[in-house]
């Protein structure tokens, strides 16, 4: 019973669309972070609308002219749970440009 509780736990998950939002970063290395949250069972969907103008727009404050992402991300695990992670916080950066 436990087993068929836990497959349509997974077969049931949602796809949820995730936006990135400015969580920190540091204006003296030029670098804004970015994240996004999601918690099991969800599967999430990265939309990329607006992402960049925030960060551009974080910079150009900051007295930079644009930003570039870095190529890969930060995945941490922010709820553990008994069995495992319950919910991540996936982390890009971008370099700030002058």
């Amino acid at each position: 019973m436990k087993k068929l509780l836990i497959l349509i736990l997974i077969f049931s998950s949602c796809n949820v669309t995730k936006h990135l939002n400015v969580i920190g970063g540091s204006k003296a290395d030029a670098v804004v972070e970015m994240a996004y949250e999601y918690s099991w069972p969800n599967k999430a969907s990265l939309s990329w609308d607006g992402a960049e103008e925030k960060a551009i727009n974080t910079c150009i404050e900051w007295g930079y002219r644009s930003a570039k992402r870095f190529e890969s991300p930060k995945r941490d695990c922010i709820n553990q749970g008994e069995k495992g992670c319950l919910s991540w916080r996936v982390t890009w950066q971008y370099q700030c440009i002058e």
